[in-house]
């Protein structure tokens, strides 16, 4: 490093104490990029920086995000609780923009009884605590879940209470109340729950919403549906592995939506609970988990009345349910449906009656794509793409459907069932991309 001129140590002797900076510490020179580079530090670290220099002294205390993370709530507890004080304190001169409270699972060994429980109650303590900081963003995400004794019990109400928060993100968490009623939040807009236990939730419910994303929760198959009722939601991911299919109430608004259903867990239960529901018993439904079904309105459809108004729908399940095939029955018209996406359910039959039901219910489709599987890929081994012959279009089909495809992994007979359905629709296959010969 050059040395000091006698001009620039009488200009450093002349300043202030805190305002003295090291030529060779260029980041002290924008405060701004000091504190941001703080936020991305778990708050016990963010705070130690005020020993590096005296111009790092206060920097932490301005830092818009905080991360509350650790190895266990015990270690830092105490330090969480005095740091929350000093920035509710000082929330004129540095507001928080955004909050993450993050920890391992709590059903490591030194976290069993009272200890754990005791984290539960800190980390559900700082969460209404960083709310009340007029937070706009707070992600919680107890990592690692593999039982329930690892999730983050949490209660929706009166925790999750702000005018301000518009985006949550939960992962790890359990729910002990049937409602998950946000209409605490009234400006959340953002809603991501993955990874997390529905067992006990019977309905989530909000004013505010327009994004809502469920992925990789279970709900240790319980014997009852989530009722979602977000009548301003645009957006929409639905995808699970181990919770029954949700009964979607209208979404005039919506734009995307992806649902991938639990065909198993499903099945397992409501073929049982169909023929209760339309045997008309006269039973007061007090047997476990039917009774709240029985007095659902069964007249209409369960999840495709929800997503009617959409404009890009993506339809997945592992095999044909009794909710799909009970949903077609009432099939709603797809209005506004543009691009349209199903796999296997749709065409196993080999008249393929339920593809042709959807097809006849979205007057305005331009793309429709079919799957031979339960995931979208990004690679597939067969493609086949064909357009509707525009001298003969079938009066089944969108006149606007400018293009069908067709993936898969191999051809067999369910491939060659599909492809004779879309024939006899005067749709022609332009192109073919696979190691064998495919023929309409």
């Amino acid at each position: 490093m050059a040395p000091l001129t006698r001009h620039r140590k009488k200009s450093l002797a002349a300043a202030p104490p805190d305002l003295v900076i090291d030529p060779a510490d260029r980041i002290s020179k924008l405060p701004e990029i000091q504190a941001q580079i703080l936020s991305f530090l778990p708050a016990q670290e963010a705070v130690r920086t005020c020993v590096l220099a005296r111009t790092w002294r206060n920097v932490w205390r301005f830092t818009r995000r905080l991360l509350i993370a650790g190895k266990s709530v015990e270690e830092v507890r105490e330090f969480v609780d005095r740091l929350l004080r000093v920035r509710r304190g000082g929330l004129e001169l540095a507001p928080l923009d955004a909050s993450e409270i993050r920890f391992d699972p709590f059903a490591e060994a030194e976290d069993y009884g009272e200890a754990r429980l005791d984290g539960m109650s800190s980390i559900n303590r700082w969460i209404c605590w960083v709310l009340n900081c007029q937070i706009r963003m707070l992600r919680i995400d107890i990592s690692a879940r593999t039982s329930f004794d690892v999730y983050l019990q949490m209660s929706a109400t009166p925790l999750l209470v702000s005018r301000h928060l518009t985006r949550l993100e939960l992962t790890g968490v359990l729910f002990v109340h049937r409602c998950l009623n946000l209409d605490g939040c009234p400006a959340l807009e953002h809603l991501e729950i993955k990874e997390c236990c529905l067992q006990y939730v019977r309905k989530i419910t909000s004013l505010s919403l327009k994004c809502l994303v469920i992925t990789s929760c279970e709900s240790n198959s319980a014997r009852h549906s989530i009722q979602i009722c977000v009548p301003r939601l645009v957006s929409l991911c639905l995808d699970n592995d181990d919770v029954r299919t949700p009964l979607l109430e209208s979404m005039p608004e919506l734009v995307w939506a992806k649902v991938r259903i639990d065909t198993y867990v499903d099945n397992l239960y409501r073929e049982d609970l169909m023929v209760y529901i339309d045997s008309d018993s006269d039973s007061d439904g007090s047997e476990e988990g039917w009774g709240d079904y029985a007095r659902q309105n069964f007249t209409k459809c369960v999840v495709l009345e929800g997503l009617a108004q959409a404009k890009d729908l993506v339809l997945i399940a592992n095999r044909s349910t009794n909710i799909f095939r009970r949903d077609l029955k009432w099939c709603p018209t797809f209005s506004k449906l543009k691009t349209l996406v199903l796999n296997d359910y749709s065409y196993e039959s080999t008249d393929c009656s339920a593809l042709a039901c959807m097809l006849q219910h979205a007057p305005v489709l331009e793309k429709l794509t079919v799957l031979f599987c339960n995931t979208v890929q990004l690679k597939y081994d067969v493609v086949v793409e064909g357009r509707p012959d525009a001298k003969g279009k079938s009066s089944m089909i969108s006149q606007h459907l400018k293009i069908v495809e067709v993936k898969c992994f191999e051809v067999d007979q369910r491939l060659l069932n599909l492809l004779k359905f879309l024939g006899s629709l005067n749709i022609c296959k332009i192109m073919t991309k696979t190691v064998s010969v495919l023929h309409f």
